[in-house]
């Protein structure tokens, strides 16, 4: 892989978690919903298979499986597929939303732990001079201000659509994960044009 499509790539992802963040922040009261539809027994189940997998990822992430390209295209697709498949079942007021959300959370849980781990192998590979570390470190930091704004933004929106301007919190679901199937159409892009 080329220096300058990672770094490429890691920039065009801040705009890809500010997206990803704001509109799952918006959606929590509407994730909490949608999961209450559930018997107490599935949500039981749900949240114990979280942690699981989550010790899964962190094990594949250390035995070094697959590679970095690859779980980022797998990650787009699957959660791309999800998020159609809540689009629809929000459209048909189904009772299966939760469900849904548990999945979206159980993928990211799973795969993320190995996507950021091959990252830190790229890097430690690619980027051995002081100014090229000086520019991951800067990258990071945006990060994580990105993240907390995104989130902050993310509550504003639900705040001022869902209490002020009392929409129908199913219509503004329908909304907001439309923002991110578009959002992962984005991925998808810098995926082909830096990583492929």
């Amino acid at each position: 892989m080329k220096k300058v499509n990672y770094i490429r790539y890691q920039r065009y992802e801040l705009i890809s978690t500010f997206l990803g963040v704001m509109v799952w922040v918006s959606l929590g009261t509407f994730s909490i919903i949608a999961k209450g539809l559930l018997e107490i027994n599935m949500i039981t189940f749900m949240e114990a298979t979280i942690f699981i997998v989550s010790i899964l990822g962190t094990h594949m992430a250390f035995r070094n499986y697959g590679n970095y390209k690859f779980y980022i295209l797998y990650n787009i697709i699957i959660e791309t597929l999800f998020l159609i498949a809540i689009l629809y079942l929000v459209y048909i007021n189904s009772k299966f939303i939760g469900i849904s959300i548990y999945l979206v959370i159980i993928l990211s849980r799973m795969v993320q732990p190995i996507i950021n781990e091959k990252a830190r192998t790229i890097e430690d590979t690619l980027f051995k001079k002081n100014s090229e570390k000086r520019l991951l470190s800067g990258l990071r930091k945006k990060d994580g201000y990105i993240t907390n704004i995104a989130g902050t933004l993310g509550s504003l929106i639900a705040i001022f659509f869902i209490s002020i301007l009392n929409i129908d919190i199913y219509t503004f679901a329908v909304y907001m994960l439309c923002l991110n199937i578009l959002q992962n159409m984005f991925d998808y892009y810098k995926w082909w044009i830096y990583l492929r």
